[in-house]
């Protein structure tokens, strides 16, 4: 006698039942009301802000403790560099971007970089400054491995974007200082606008953070127009990071009712200050201007 059919069957009935019981799934869920679906649970975050740091070899010391604090006591996700990593009255020699360079890479997370008025315009060859800037700092969160998905402007590479925990964070090549080149200086605001523009409107984010080095009303009407703007399209809440002055100036409901705007303590007064978002309270952002004491 072959028994193989018999096999068979049972075989057969097995697979039967199986798609029985996914067929009576499917239809379970899908009975399931949309707005009782559970929801991805947003995460609290930190991260760490800095600028005009070092300024002159004393505070490269300085930087080199702060870079150990973060890397031991410090939870943030990611660091920001707001530019003016040198004195105006330094050269603009590239052994100084190189250095920096070196030394920010010592950080143990991804370091995201904006552009000072000190290492670019402010030098007496801004255009050869501008290279030594790309060369040793262009995209240089890309120095570490991490899953962000960061993308920069085509047109203006240093313009950097990207969502965390649903946070969008937008950082802008915006310097303080002398206007060495009109044509140079309105065809970066004109990009500024474009990315902001691109990034902001229809966003579905819930809260924003922008990162400058300067103050955007001084010398840059058109970007903080358009800024004022998207802002109040965008409704949720915004907060707008800058250094370029050296001392904490914190300023609620700037332009709009939503936004605030700080300017943060230079690296060589206060340690990098530490953000907190915490996506259940209705205004979501803490700061942290003593973050390992």
């Amino acid at each position: 006698m072959i028994m193989m059919p018999r096999f068979k069957t049972k075989w057969r009935s097995g697979i039967e039942n199986v798609l029985m019981l996914l067929a009576i799934v499917s239809i379970l869920v899908a009975c399931i009301p949309m707005n009782k679906m559970p929801k991805p649970i947003k995460q609290s975050f930190s991260f760490s802000v800095m600028g005009d740091v070092p300024r002159g070899a004393a505070e490269v010391v300085v930087l080199d403790s702060q870079i150990l604090n973060i890397n031991t006591r410090s939870a943030s996700k990611f660091c920001f560099h707001l530019g003016d990593f040198k004195r105006g009255s330094e050269p603009c020699d590239e052994a100084v971007y190189q250095r920096v360079s070196s030394q920010l890479q010592n950080i143990n997370r991804p370091v995201f970089m904006v552009m000072g008025d000190n290492e670019w315009n402010d030098c007496d060859n801004p255009d050869l400054a501008w290279e030594y800037w790309f060369q040793y700092f262009s995209m240089f969160e890309n120095r570490w491995d991490h899953d962000l998905n960061v993308k920069h402007q085509p047109e203006q590479i240093d313009n950097f974007t990207f969502v965390y925990e649903n946070v969008l964070f937008i950082g802008l090549n915006v310097v303080g200082s002398r206007i060495h080149d009109q044509i140079v200086w309105d065809k970066i605001e004109s990009n500024d606008i474009i990315w902001m523009r691109q990034n902001i409107k229809n966003s579905h984010a819930d809260a924003l953070v922008i990162l400058t080095q300067a103050n955007p009303e001084l010398n840059h009407p058109n970007l903080l127009t358009t800024f004022q703007d998207l802002a109040e399209e965008f409704k949720k809440p915004i907060l707008f990071l800058h250094g370029d002055g050296h001392h904490w100036t914190f300023d609620s409901g700037w332009k709009t009712s939503s936004m605030t705007k700080i300017q943060i303590d230079k690296g060589s007064i206060a340690d990098p200050l530490e953000v907190s978002y915490h996506p259940e309270n209705t205004y979501p952002f803490s700061y942290d201007r003593d973050p390992f004491n």
